[in-house]
């Protein structure tokens, strides 16, 4: 495996890279509120819905991310009839 020539911008501008992160975010987010949720004797309603919305946010978001792994960003990849 080798890292691509550009491979800080792909990092920076990467909307498969930045989807990642926004579905680790949510799944934390999501993990606490559940741990919070059960801890409490009588959660409220609000909790488990949130917990609820947080998690499939995360599924989305990680869904997600192998269609944008496959798209073509212009201002990364660069105009692809460069070679030509």
């Amino acid at each position: 495996m080798r890292l691509v020539d550009n491979w800080k911008s792909v990092l920076l501008r990467s909307w498969a890279v930045w989807a990642g992160v926004l579905a680790a975010i949510l799944s934390g987010a999501a993990t606490s509120v559940y741990f919070y949720t059960i801890s409490q004797p009588n959660p409220s309603r609000q909790l488990i819905i949130l917990n609820g919305v947080l998690t499939a946010a995360a599924g989305i978001a990680a869904a997600i991310v192998p269609l944008l792994r496959v798209t073509r960003q212009k201002n990364i990849s660069g105009d692809p009839d460069a070679d030509q």
